[in-house]
């Protein structure tokens, strides 16, 4: 019987000899063959494979609500524990519910280059929306007179003299506080725990205050 040529094919008959042909290709021959018929579906399949995955990760985010968020500047790079289990960590310190989460940034560095001054400028910059810095005397000295950050009293209030013992230079110093975990994460003394001028977040900040020094 003479073969038909595939324009006088029914659509049932070009699918089952293209099927037949890809079974018995082997190897890159095969996926040449694939390509050349079904590229067109393969990048749609591709493409909502994309935005499924999209959606999927704008809905998590959409149920997950950053309710503290800490930079971390120089953050020593040698605990053996990375931002999310410290995220973790310090959700279930603060007793969160799941769908509130805290977010570690350790991104700034004082190391002088253009990308680390611009990093290091927006980690000050409300638009990182970051509450809290932990930088080191170098750090502080440079920023202190921008009015970037709130003294304690406006955050710990008539309290503010219970964490005198917690303080350096009038500030509250991580490296004079017990809590392990967090104090791990710099290498450097004193680490100012700065609060940052614009954050709304004074309960968790008040929290996580007493969590590291254990008041």
């Amino acid at each position: 019987m003479e073969k038909k040529h595939e324009s006088d094919l029914t659509p049932a008959e070009r699918r089952k000899d293209r099927f037949e042909t890809i079974r018995q290709l082997k190897g890159r021959a095969r996926l040449e063959y694939i390509w050349e018929y079904y590229k067109f579906l393969l990048v749609f399949v591709i493409a909502a494979v994309l935005v499924t995955s999209t959606v999927v990760t704008m809905i998590r985010g959409s149920q997950q609500n950053i309710v503290l968020s800490i930079a971390i500047v120089d953050a020593n790079q040698q605990t053996g524990l990375t931002n999310t289990e410290l995220e973790e960590q310090l959700r279930t310190a603060l007793k969160l519910p799941e769908n509130e989460q805290v977010k570690i940034d350790t991104a700034a560095s004082t190391a002088e280059t253009e990308e680390n001054e611009a990093k290091l400028t927006m980690v000050m910059s409300p638009v990182s929306e970051n509450d809290i810095v932990i930088c080191s005397q170098e750090v502080y000295d440079k920023y202190k007179e921008t009015g970037v950050f709130k003294e304690p009293e406006e955050v710990l209030g008539e309290d503010a003299g219970r964490y005198e013992r917690y303080m350096t230079n009038g500030q509250l110093d991580l490296s004079k506080c017990p809590e392990q975990e967090i104090t791990e994460c710099v290498s450097y003394d004193p680490a100012y725990i700065l609060v940052l001028d614009h954050s709304q977040n004074k309960s968790k900040v008040r929290k996580l205050i007493s969590y590291v020094t254990k008041d």
